[in-house]
């Protein structure tokens, strides 16, 4: 999503995604001028997209194991799945290789392997791999306890109160106020829906 114009990401209408994103945009940046500064004359300048491409190359490849990040070609080519049954992608540590595992169910000849990129909000889908996943069990969600409680007060709906009461149980204070932290499986999908409408 670093790629994307000005005018796609308005599209989103997601506040704290294009925040995140410009975020991601602006440690690129900084990044990209580090590099320059510390290559040596005689080497040719790397541009930004030429920075950012290999930043994406090298993200797209890598995986985490016992605390380190190993690069594995080939593994960037097997789509995501949100399901933990699905297939894994793990080191052995022994073997010193990748290994692919079907899961609980083995993947039927013809049919595609896919593994989990890991428990992913659809914002990071969306900001680090380009998708998000309807019905994605993993999904959070960082809302303002401030705009909940205008929305509440603008609503004259029986139960709005009831619903932001409850809600509380997911406050904690973070650098912008008062947020609340929600997961698609508490409280629900439908409400991740509306709450995203209402933020």
């Amino acid at each position: 999503a670093t790629h994307w114009e000005d005018e796609e990401l308005d599209q989103l209408q997601w506040p704290p995604l294009v925040s995140q994103i410009a975020l991601e945009r602006e440690w690129l940046r900084q990044q990209h001028v580090q590099l320059c500064k510390n290559i040596p004359k005689k080497v040719p300048k790397v541009s930004f997209d030429e920075f950012r491409w290999c930043v994406d190359a090298v993200r797209s490849r890598t995986f985490t194991c016992e605390g380190k990040h190993l690069v594995c070609p080939i593994a960037d080519m097997f789509n995501h799945n949100s399901e933990e049954r699905g297939s894994r992608f793990e080191y052995n540590g022994e073997l010193g290789s990748y290994e692919l595992h079907s899961g609980e169910s083995p993947v039927k000849a013809g049919s595609e392997a896919l593994i989990r990129y890991g428990g992913l909000s659809n914002n990071d889908l969306l900001a680090f791999y380009g998708f998000s996943v309807l019905g994605n069990k993993w999904d959070s969600l960082l809302v303002s306890l401030d705009a909940l409680e205008a929305h509440a007060a603008q609503d004259a709906a029986e139960g709005c109160q009831g619903v932001l009461e409850a809600l509380r149980k997911f406050q904690y204070v973070g650098g912008d106020g008062a947020m609340l932290r929600l997961c698609a499986g508490e409280p629900g999908a439908e409400t991740m829906k509306l709450l995203r409408a209402l933020a």
